[in-house]
């Protein structure tokens, strides 16, 4: 072969490769075949349960003991607190939780929670829940005299028409001195409710199980809703025995009716023995919970930073059934509440790749019935405090700037 033969073969040669560029260039808005690329993995997400104690005013709790049982068993001690209010339980899983909070001085509470927690590791989750305490009030001398009292209120209203105990001659049983009664504020922020889904107020009286020769006299604020006391709602005084007092078995069910006073912002109720006592309507609520999503999508190459945010409304029957306190109120002057709650929806950018987000938030509808069927009031979409976001890389593309 001839050097001219070696020379026309390295031009065809060079020839070759400077097509093989232009031809690469001029498809560079298509997306690059046989090129294999993994689909990016998302960082592991957050999976948060907060738990926040707080005093039945809403102040900070200075010492406690917190215990978590179910999904997570844990026993938390606090002591000495000043500004952290919040104890996190972190990488949680879904299942039912319970947490109950102690202190001496103060009358202990136990609230239950489920949390559906995404099976997504990447995904982001957050939920809250208030817990509060009640302190106990100071012990009344009692004797065998007529008598009264105001009873203290720490979590009561400033309107709120006083709490007063009416003690007929004779009525104290012997041996009991004094007596105490502190009043249980429904958690203005997450109510306990009973199995009818609803509870005004609980008082604790001790000594419990004493058995009064006369029934005392009971006045307690209850701000019935004009429409419940036109409607002639019937409010009780409740009591599941526990076999202490004679003439009732365990688990029996006492019911005494609450004289709902004409304006609605009192009753009254002879109260027989002293026990733990829940006053409540007879107004029932229904509540379903649903998951509500929204979906998001990136740039190519681009990451998400989105805030998904539901709102919703309480209505005035809801907060007078349940104690939760009003954030307005309507043109009619009816109190109600707006409940909003937000899911930070964020990952960061994935060369080559769309990336979709969704947000999902748990809302609840309800709807507020009389004892006969009567619906009162419903809302819809009302958001809880628990949240998620999920992530995944949904289509390939091709951002090298070609």
């Amino acid at each position: 072969m001839s050097n001219q033969s070696y020379v026309q073969k390295g031009k065809l040669t060079l020839l070759s490769l400077f097509a093989m560029a232009i031809g690469g260039l001029i498809s560079c808005s298509s997306p690059v075949d046989n090129i294999v690329r993994g689909v990016p993995v998302a960082p592991p997400g957050n999976q948060n349960f907060k738990i926040v104690p707080l005093r039945t005013s809403g102040a900070l709790v200075t010492d406690y003991t917190l215990v978590v049982s179910g999904e997570r068993d844990t026993t938390i001690t606090k002591t000495g607190l000043t500004a952290e209010d919040t104890v996190v339980l972190s990488n949680v899983t879904s299942g039912n939780y319970t947490v109950e909070i102690s202190q001496t001085g103060f009358l202990g509470r136990i609230k239950s929670t489920d949390l559906i927690v995404p099976t997504d590791e990447s995904a982001d989750f957050e939920a809250i829940m208030e817990i509060r305490l009640t302190k106990v009030n100071e012990p009344v001398a009692v004797s065998q005299a007529a008598s009264s009292f105001v009873v203290p209120d720490e979590g009561g209203e400033p309107d709120d028409v006083p709490t007063t105990v009416d003690i007929p001659a004779g009525a104290v049983p012997p041996g009991v001195t004094a007596i105490t009664i502190t009043p249980i504020e429904a958690d203005p922020e997450a109510p306990e409710t009973d199995a009818n889904g609803t509870v005004v107020v609980s008082y604790d009286m001790q000594p419990s199980g004493t058995v009064f020769e006369t029934p005392i006299v009971l006045t307690i604020p209850l701000n019935v809703p004009a429409a419940f006391v036109a409607a002639g709602v019937q409010y009780f005084f409740e009591y599941t025995h526990t076999g202490t007092i004679p003439g009732f078995a365990n688990g029996e069910l006492q019911r005494i009716e609450i004289e709902v006073s004409a304006d609605g912002k009192s009753g009254r109720v002879e109260v027989p023995h002293f026990s733990t006592w829940k006053a409540r309507s007879g107004i029932e609520i229904t509540e379903t919970n649903r998951q509500q999503s929204r979906n998001f999508l990136s740039e190519c190459a681009g990451g998400i930073n989105e805030v998904y945010t539901l709102t919703g409304r309480l209505g005035g029957s809801y907060l007078a059934v349940t104690g939760l306190v009003g954030t307005g109120v309507t043109s009619a002057g009816q109190a109600v509440r707006d409940v909003s709650f937000s899911v930070d929806v964020q990952i960061d950018g994935a060369p080559f790749f769309v990336q979709r987000a969704t947000g999902t938030q748990t809302v609840f509808d309800y709807v507020i019935t009389t004892r006969n069927g009567n619906v009162i009031e419903r809302g819809t979409g009302i958001p809880r405090k628990a949240g998620f976001a999920t992530f995944e890389s949904v289509t390939e593309c091709h951002d090298s700037g070609g």
